[in-house]
Parts: C-alpha cells; sequence; structure tokens
C-alpha cells in the first residue's frame, strides 16, 4: 500500500512540473482515428504537453499497481514456505 501512495506522490510532482511546459509550450495537435464507412473518432485540439502529462502519470500508477500485485505474491509465497517449514518441523519432532 505505501508503494502506491509513494507512486501517486511522485505522479503528483511530476504533473505539477510538466504543468510548467504546459503552461509555455503551445503546440497544439489533434489525435483521430478512422474506420471507413463506420466510425470516425477525433479529438479536440489539446496540448502536446498535456498527452505526455496524462501518459506520463498513466504509466506511474500503472507501475504502482503491478508493484503492489507483486509485492502480495511475495508476501503469499512467504507464507507458504513458512506453512511448510512448520509441518516439516512437526514431521521431524
Amino acid at each position: 500500500m505505501t508503494h502506491i501512495i509513494k507512486y501517486l506522490f511522485l505522479a503528483f510532482l511530476l504533473f505539477a512540473s510538466f504543468c510548467l511546459f504546459y503552461s509555455n509550450l503551445p503546440n497544439v495537435v489533434s489525435l483521430s482515428f478512422e474506420v471507413p464507412f463506420i466510425t470516425k473518432i477525433s479529438t479536440p485540439p489539446i496540448s502536446i504537453n498535456y498527452w505526455l502529462m496524462i501518459s506520463f502519470c498513466a504509466g506511474i500508477v500503472f507501475a504502482a499497481i503491478l508493484g503492489a500485485l507483486r509485492v502480495g505474491k511475495v508476501r503469499e509465497l512467504t507464507k507458504q514456505i513458512h506453512e511448510q517449514e512448520r509441518s516439516i518441523h512437526q514431521v521431524l519432532e
């Protein structure tokens, strides 16, 4: 759980620092996706820096979630190892 809090704090700091870039560099891009005769999806013009902020912060949060899942698996395996050690000691006694 502390990993998630640390990564969220890091994401907030990076988002704040990227806001400085966002305010200073007004380059604009519009993303579009089109499937002929079915649909066309496009975004309104948004600054490139804003897209970078969103993707980078989302990546940090995703890394925090993956780290939390990994820590949970390690704890589960550690519990299983301790249970097996206890059963071995009971058999040997």
